[in-house]
């Protein structure tokens, strides 16, 4: 495959441009590609694609970008050769730039596929998208929408406090998401759970992701879809449990990954040189806990256990 691509600017004004070929995914000779900018923002480019196979007509596209005063992204256009331009989304922002909505998929003068609100608290943070239609039986056609909670918690604590000890999801004032709800269109024509679906978040003492609770509407304290790590001193993760979904009627999950990280000197180093698997589960991490190789500059060069034999690196200490 071969293509040019070429940036077009507002008013014609252009400021720079550079030039690269490629072909087959070989770069080759320069040739015809410019970057195209107006006041170091891109309006536009031009994407020439010249063939696909032999035979076969290319194709032309065209980005189109337009800004308001202070420079904000605010619609986004495509375009397929001389099939009408479509505009891929329309940003709206309120007095301090937050995006509060945007407006994705429609042609010249048509109505939206999807209009998606934005909501944030005092501190700039991201509350809720789609706010209005979390309580709507359909959404209010909208495909989905998340609530995201800080300072407070609806669900559970913990669903085993013996197995999730001191991992308890509890109000964060530091930024740390402790709880998120959401509900989303599963599939077309059905509407979602009335019951928001939930994970609460648990973090230790520096702020590190402890555990991760999904929560189902029908059966909060099921385990499924569970997550749970440990550190050491360092900050390497030394454990990591992960469990499924529950399905087939069972009523408990089926463990995915029970995952122990070995580091070089007797685990007081930061390189990993093993990862032993206890849950014996093919659906997750691979397992075999063999030896992880290493060349003298620190990069890995094998992992047996996901089937890489060898990697060779240049000079500049990247794979080729």
């Amino acid at each position: 495959m071969r293509w040019v691509l070429c940036f077009i600017v507002k008013q014609n004004l252009l400021i720079g441009f550079s030039c690269i070929k490629i072909s087959y995914g070989k770069i080759e000779k320069p040739c015809y590609q410019s970057f195209v900018f107006f006041a170091h923002l891109l309006y536009g480019f031009k994407f020439f694609q010249k063939f696909r196979k032999q035979g076969e007509v290319g194709v032309t596209v065209q980005e189109r970008f337009e800004y308001d005063s202070q420079n904000r992204l605010v619609k986004h256009y495509h375009q397929v050769d001389n099939n009408p331009e479509e505009l891929l989304a329309e940003n709206t922002y309120n007095d301090l730039s937050q995006l509060v909505n945007k407006k994705v998929g429609s042609t010249s003068g048509s109505a939206p596929l999807q209009s998606i609100d934005y909501d944030y608290n005092i501190r700039g943070w991201m509350t809720e998208i789609n706010k209005n239609q979390m309580a709507a039986t359909d959404l209010g056609g909208k495909l989905f929408s998340y609530k995201i909670k800080y300072t407070s918690r609806e669900g559970i604590e913990n669903p085993d406090t013996a197995q999730f000890s001191g991992k308890n999801v509890v109000p964060k004032y530091n930024g740390n998401i402790a709880e998120v709800d959401w509900r989303a269109v599963e599939s077309i024509g059905a509407n979602p759970s009335t019951t928001p679906k939930r994970y609460g978040y648990a973090y230790d003492k520096i702020n590190r992701l402890t555990a991760g609770f999904y929560q189902n509407p029908q059966n909060p304290n099921s385990k499924e879809n569970t997550e749970s790590l440990a550190y050491d001193l360092n900050g390497n993760i030394t454990s990591l449990y992960r469990t499924s979904v529950l399905e087939y009627g069972n009523t408990t999950p089926t463990m995915i990954d029970n995952l122990q990280y070995i580091y070089a000197s007797g685990n007081t180093g930061n390189r990993l040189t093993n990862i032993n698997d206890y849950a014996q589960n093919a659906t997750g991490y691979e397992g075999g806990g063999q030896t992880i190789g290493y060349d003298v500059n620190g990069n890995m060069i094998s992992m047996p256990d996901k089937g890489i034999s060898v990697i060779k690196y240049n000079h500049l200490n990247l794979p080729h």
